[in-house]
Order: C-alpha cells, then sequence, then structure tokens
C-alpha cells in the first residue's frame, strides 16, 4: 500500500524531527508498504502530497495545538475516498471526537496497529499495540525526512534546546528509549501508561554513524524522556560511545535526582555537553502538587554538581501553577537567578492538556472555561485558564518580567556555552 504520513505541528520553528512518524517508517517499509512523509513543519503543501502520492492511507498525528489542522486534513482524505487514521497525543487523549474526522483513530503507539488497520480498514477506536522490543524498528528512518530543514534548525532558534551548540553546527535528535514511570500531573505520562523500553545499543551507534557521516551532523539531542532511567543500561551505552570516537557532542534530558558525580564523568567521557532538567518550581509545594517526585534541593544539587563538571543547563520553569500565590512565584525566579544555568531557559505558562491529570484538576474545578478551544491551549499567552491564585492582570505583569530575566541571563552567557563547546570539541579530537 501507498501510505501517506502526515507530521501536523504546522510550526517552521519546529526544533525537532518526528522521531515517531520516523519509527513508524521504517516498521510500515518492513512489511512492504511505501511511506512518505507531509511535513507541516517543513512547510508541505497536503494538497500535492494527495495529489501527486496519490496514497492508499492517510495517517495523521498531531498535537493539541494543531488538533484542527489535523482534523481538516484528515475531512479532505476522507472526502477523497481514502481511508484515514489519526493519531498521536491529541486524538490519544480525545479519542471519539478525533473518530467524528476520520476512519480510525489509534491510541499510543502506532506501528503495530496502524500495520494492521491498513490491511483490515477497520474503523473505530483503536489501543495501540506496543511493541515488545523496540528492535522490531532497528533504526529510524531518516529517508522521509528534510533533514537539511531539521539539521540546520540552530540557526533559525534563539533561546532553544539547540542554543548549546555552535551556531553553524549541524544538529539532529533521535531516541534511544519508550516511556517514563514517572506520573508528573501536566505530562501524556499521566495517562498514557507506555511502557519503558529500550533499543539495542549496537543500532543505536549504527544511527549515530548514519547521521554523522552520510548527514554531516556535529551534535545530537536524545529525546528519551529520561535517558538516566536505567543507570546500567545508560552506562553500557555510554561506554560503547566512548570506544566508538564518533566525534559527536550530545544532549541528553534527566531528572535532577539523577545526578552524581560518577553519572557525570560517565556522560562527559561518552561526549555529553547538555543535560535539559524540568526543574519547573522553586516551590516544594508547587513540585508536590505538580507531582514531580523531587525536591527544590535535588535541583540546586544538580545545577552546582553540573556547573563543577562544566555542563551546559538547560532548565525549564512553570509559572501559573494550581493555587500558586505570587510568592511562589517569586520562589522561582528568585532560584532561576540565583543558580547558574547557561543553557536556555524555558518559562512557560502552566497549561492543562487533555486527559492529564492536571486537566482533570482543571475540570474538577472549573477552571476551562465554556470558549476554550484547542488551538488556544498555548503556553506563552494568555488562553483564557486561570489555574493560580493571582490577579490575571499582576500574573502577566509579572510573567513577562520572568521571561525578560531570563532571556537577559541567557544573553549574558552566551560567551560561556561557546567556551564549553570549544572544550568539548578539543576533548573529542584528542
Amino acid at each position: 500500500m501507498k501510505v501517506l504520513l502526515v507530521n501536523c505541528v504546522n510550526n517552521l520553528l519546529t526544533e525537532l524531527a518526528p522521531t515517531g512518524l520516523m519509527s513508524i517508517s521504517t516498521y510500515l517499509k518492513s512489511k512492504g508498504h511505501t511511506v512518505m512523509l507531509c511535513d507541516l513543519a517543513c512547510g508541505h503543501n497536503y494538497d500535492l502530497f494527495l495529489n501527486a502520492f496519490k496514497p492508499d492511507v492517510v495517517a495523521i498525528s498531531t498535537m493539541t495545538n494543531f488538533a484542527y489542522t489535523a482534523y481538516e486534513h484528515a475531512k479532505v482524505a476522507c472526502l477523497k475516498g481514502i481511508y484515514t487514521v489519526l493519531g498521536g497525543v491529541h486524538p490519544s487523549a480525545v479519542p471519539q471526537e478525533a473518530l467524528n474526522f476520520c476512519d480510525a483513530v489509534v491510541i499510543g503507539e502506532g506501528e503495530i496497529t496502524l500495520s494492521k488497520l491498513i490491511e483490515t480498514r477497520e474503523k473505530g477506536v483503536f489501543l495501540g499495540e506496543q511493541m515488545t522490543s523496540l528492535d522490531e524498528v532497528p533504526m529510524l528512518d531518516y529517508s522521509i525526512v528534510e533533514m537539511d530543514h531539521y539539521t540546520n534548525t540552530r540557526k533559525r532558534q534563539h533561546n532553544s534546546i539547540w542554543s548549546f551548540a555552535d551556531s553553524y553546527d549541524r544538529v539532529a535528535n533521535t531516541i534511544t528509549s519508550r516511556g517514563c514511570p514517572f506520573l508528573c500531573s501536566y505530562c501524556h505520562n499521566s495517562y498514557t501508561k507506555i511502557k519503558v523500553r529500550y533499543r539495542d545499543i549496537n543500532n543505536i551507534v549504527e544511527e549515530l554513524k548514519l547521521l554523522k557521516n552520510t548527514y554531516k551532523v556535529d551534535t545530537v539531542h536524545l529525546v528519551d524522556d529520561n535517558f538516566l532511567l536505567d543507570k546500567k543500561r545508560a552506562s553500557k551505552l555510554c561506554s560503547t560511545l566512548e570506544q566508538e570516537k564518533l566525534g559527536l557532542y550530545m544532549s541528553c534530558s534527566a531528572r535532577s535526582s539523577s545526578i552524581t558525580q560518577d553519572v557525570l564523568d560517565m556522560l562527559k567521557n561518552a561526549g555529553f555537553l547538555q543535560i535539559a532538567f524540568g526543574f519547573e518550581s522553586g516551590s516544594q509545594r508547587i513540585l508536590d502538587i505538580l507531582n514531580k517526585g523531587t525536591t527544590v534541593e535535588n535541583n540546586a544539587n544538580a545545577i552546582e554538581l553540573c556547573n563543577k563538571n562544566e555542563f551546559t543547563i538547560q532548565g525549564s520553569f512553570m509559572f501559573g501553577n494550581p493555587t500558586e500565590t505570587l510568592e511562589e512565584m517569586k520562589e522561582t525566579l528568585k532560584f532561576i537567578k540565583t543558580h547558574y544555568m547557561d543553557g536556555g531557559l524555558g518559562t512557560f505558562i502552566t497549561t492543562p492538556y487533555p486527559a492529564t491529570k492536571l486537566w482533570e484538576w482543571a475540570v474538577n474545578n472549573n477552571k476551562i472555561p465554556e470558549n476554550t478551544t484547542w488551538d488556544k491551549l498555548a503556553f506563552h499567552k494568555y488562553n483564557g485558564i486561570v489555574l493560580h491564585n493571582v490577579p490575571v492582570a499582576v500574573f502577566y505583569d509579572y510573567f513577562n518580567i520572568v521571561m525578560n530575566t531570563a532571556n537577559q541571563l541567557f544573553n549574558e552567557r552566551y560567551d560561556n556555552r561557546m567556551l564549553r563547546v570549544k572544550n568539548m570539541k578539543d576533548r573529542l579530537r584528542k
């Protein structure tokens, strides 16, 4: 069958290639299907893909912010008589709503279930069958992606996941595991129950070699929810990377409670330069409300140890959390000011997304206005949802101060970021 995958992240500043769809493509090709990707993040024309490729099946993945675009595209395909499937985070959260615009909805992982639906053309809502082993997809399908678009992302973005890299270095992202056992209230993991699984280390290394040799990539970010979840496995991968000497410098995400001197030694020897943390708040009460499972002390200690070992730190912070007071927001800004982070500083308005525990709390406490639409759920501007205990005008005035402060600190630390890149590159050349 001819299958058109559609990435409905309609934002040309999108930083990361769609690893989920790339994995699905590899799996479908292994079953004999022909696959193309219409990637709205690269400015692709959906109608042109439909008319030129003439797919038998259209499978659209979307997040909540872009749901209406996904629904419109699904309707167009259905009107042409094309079997149409919706998947991704948003359809998984509201499957019955999504089913109004397509033939089938897949909740959760898509590889196995989509492959079966292509053959059966069944209609309805289907729970995605999880792969027993991620080795069923040995390598992501980079051939369907406009790699030049994504490898040059560093040139288009300022304060981003890639801000630790040299301005003209080519960047790429991949994933070495799936799933997360933690249940932060704002995250889709609080309802998806995706089992934690890991890719084969040899497959990962071969993929990194492909990125280095074929796509001339200089640095790679691992988009795993928590790269250090299984430290023994992370240690084995890091040891392999150290031996292979690929010449790549890298970034990963981790929880602050996972950071120790031994872990940082392991990461540095493997070529890791940046660690991204979701610190979220300087208030312990707020961290507990968000069900983070970490402490302010964990966060402060991780920052201190990372700086001591010359790691670039990316930190994200949330403002406007449930019942949060202005004093608690000030605690978070104080944390940002007093703890040195030279990587990207992400400051966001806490936004509930459907099916998460945070959404349930907002609904139960009458915090979701009746006129709320999915495209309003952005975390940088007013969306009509007020979870905190601060007058709206006061909150937005303060949030502007927060963003300006974070941006100022980020700009001031440019030279240090670039020095750390230089030092890492010198290490890799030895």
